[in-house]
């Protein structure tokens, strides 16, 4: 059915305008195809189109992707900037979407502390969004990649800013969410995250905060794991014993919950082989 409407002309020129802007096309045969993205299935996107070093995509097993609201907040601001300093410490790149804001800020703190940032487009690549953020994206391209599933001369339509969020959610294995309104794109993009089982993470705000009222709702709803603690979420419970010790004791204290239903804090001592100091630590 597709057959009559696979026009050869129409590939060749989407190919020799993709030369003219500099572009690499990139597909699940390459070598820097993004694994992450083979668990979009069917909404897996068929190729990418890649302006800037098409290596970083194949380097993003330990990235974080970032993401937030356009209105950002000064608050919410200098937590991104302090997030990324601490990912650059273990050399965990970022993804984000280009957006103002939030995005924006991403790229900008990866760039600064000479990170790889990939950001993630709505439309073509000669149809950049937000103008501006061109100078920005140049620097992303020179520091990372632009990427995006869109063909040249396909405008970033409202829907496709949507569609987009999938791709931000499945290149990383870790999203976070900074500041989000009840209803947006970072909601969005932090529930693209749940269905790909990724790691989702939110940054507590101010409560009398309308940007973070959706960061905060995800926290209480247990969607999100709160982030509290920049420098141990970056490097991850490796360099931090206690949060390795705090991770069995809860193990073994789920255990014994699920076994005996609704036990009291001595019984999931003695079920789970604890001491009651230590139960009291892992629940």
């Amino acid at each position: 059915r597709w057959l009559p409407r696979l026009s050869k002309s129409r590939l060749e020129h989407l190919f020799s305008q993709s030369a003219a802007l500099g572009l690499q096309l990139v597909t699940r045969e390459d070598a820097h195809w993004p694994a992450g993205l083979n668990d979009l299935q069917d909404s897996a996107p068929a190729m990418l189109f890649v302006e800037g070093n098409p290596a970083a995509l194949s380097k993003l097993s330990q990235a974080v992707s970032i993401v937030g609201s356009r209105a950002a907040s000064s608050y919410g601001l200098q937590v991104t900037s302090s997030l990324v300093r601490e990912l650059a410490k273990v050399s965990r790149a970022t993804v984000s979407g280009g957006a103002l804001g939030i995005d924006a800020q991403v790229h900008r703190s990866s760039i600064e502390s000479e990170l790889p940032t990939l950001a993630v487009m709505a439309g073509g690549m000669d149809r950049k969004y937000p103008s501006a953020n061109f100078k920005l994206f140049k620097q992303v391209v020179a520091n990372g990649a632009l990427i995006s599933e869109m063909p040249p001369g396909v405008a970033p339509t409202r829907w496709r800013f949507l569609q987009r969020n999938r791709l931000i959610a499945a290149l990383t294995p870790t999203t976070v969410v900074v500041e989000a309104g009840i209803r947006s794109g970072s909601i969005r993009t932090a529930n693209n995250a749940l269905e790909l089982s990724r790691e989702l993470y939110a940054i507590p705000g101010p409560v009398l905060s309308g940007t973070s009222l959706g960061a905060n709702a995800l926290i209480a709803d247990n969607k999100a794991q709160i982030l509290s603690d920049l420098k141990y979420f970056a490097t991850g419970s490796v360099n931090n014993p206690n949060q390795q010790i705090e991770s069995a004791l809860a193990s073994r204290a789920q255990d014994a919950i699920r076994e005996s239903g609704f036990p009291s804090l001595s019984e999931v001592a003695k079920l789970a082989g604890l001491t009651m100091s230590e139960s009291e630590l892992a629940l």
